[in-house]
């Protein structure tokens, strides 16, 4: 692939993922907030001024995402362990699933993430504490709530240390020329988007191979199989194309391999790209780009009541986290 030019600051502010085109396709409102709460920072804000209030709710999470992000949480310590030269010990997992679900369980119950910044919030060996469940900041029951989720996680974990890649996946880290774990400083410039490689796993090999691991944690609806498997392989993708991209030691994108592992299902895909897949990548964010550039330019721009809102508005809004600010009548491009 062609090495592309050198973007301008401006070009630099957009920033492009497939999880935010999706959610800026179901509910345009939903990822304005999103995008409000980064742009100013409400976390800077009093706590009843409407930004803070859009930023403590753009951190709220149901049930199922949070068991799915404790899982993704003691995965990326496991393997963290493993760099730095321990082997994987399941029942020690296991037990730090049960600890650190109800750490951030009374996190959420006792309201300490009002007013909170994630960043500041203390840690239960190494692994965040912070959480915002829907039904605290909502009213909503949670009876056997916390009990499911370990129970849930618990399971994934054993089905991940009887996984039959789970061995090769060890011996790729402890032998690996790199390792990068749900890094958050990959970023690397695309048809004018600036795009953030958050893998779970990303392996180097030492025979010139880029591996990619991604755990996915729920059951696909069969009526939207084709629709989500687009997507999920462009969220790959997205990763996939660091390498690809980066200033030094590029590499071919065949040479780039990803393993999908379900542990909700105990099955694993094996997922190759190709210079088609990349070049409709492209004209996905490039189109993306420019829509961005034509309705966020700055918050002030924005005409709230123009954003389209959820496809399914009967079924989506009594859960989105955003529910308690969007139907209220606040002149959001006035805000100071």
């Amino acid at each position: 692939m062609a090495k592309r030019p050198t973007l301008t600051a401006a070009d630099r502010a957009v920033e492009y993922s497939p999880t935010t085109a999706r959610l800026f396709g179901f509910c345009q409102k939903k990822f304005y907030f999103t995008w409000l709460a980064r742009r100013k920072q409400g976390w800077r804000k009093g706590l009843d001024h409407p930004w803070h209030r859009v930023y403590d709710l753009k951190q709220l999470k149901n049930r199922h995402t949070w068991a799915g992000d404790l899982y993704h949480e003691i995965l990326a310590h496991i393997l963290n362990d493993v760099c730095a030269g321990h082997e994987p010990d399941e029942d020690a997992a296991r037990r730090l699933i049960s600890d650190v679900a109800e750490a951030q369980f009374a996190f959420s119950a006792e309201h300490r993430f009002i007013g909170a910044t994630k960043s500041h919030v203390e840690k239960y060996n190494g692994i965040p504490t912070f959480l915002a469940l829907f039904e605290h900041a909502y009213g909503l029951p949670v009876d056997g709530l916390l009990e499911e989720t370990r129970l849930n996680v618990d399971q994934w974990l054993m089905h991940t240390f009887s996984w039959e890649g789970w061995l090769p996946l060890i011996d790729h880290v402890q032998s690996a020329r790199r390792v990068y774990i749900e890094p958050d400083n990959l970023l690397y410039l695309f048809a004018g988007a600036r795009i953030r490689a958050r893998m779970d796993v990303g392996v180097e090999t030492r025979d010139g191979l880029f591996v990619l691991y991604d755990w996915k944690c729920y059951n696909e609806d069969k009526r939207f199989a084709a629709y989500d498997q687009h997507l999920f392989k462009q969220q790959l993708l997205a990763y996939a194309l660091w390498p690809v991209s980066r200033e030094e030691l590029r590499l071919a994108i065949d040479r780039v391999v990803a393993h999908v592992f379900n542990p909700v299902t105990g099955e694993e895909r094996e997922i190759h790209f190709t210079e088609n897949d990349c070049a409709d990548f492209e004209i996905d964010v490039d189109r993306w780009v420019r829509l961005q550039r034509e309705m966020f330019t700055e918050v002030g721009d924005v005409v709230f009541d123009e954003l389209r809102g959820p496809y399914d508005p009967q079924r989506s809004c009594p859960w989105c986290s955003f529910k308690a600010v969007c139907g209220e009548e606040i002149l959001w491009h006035e805000l100071t």
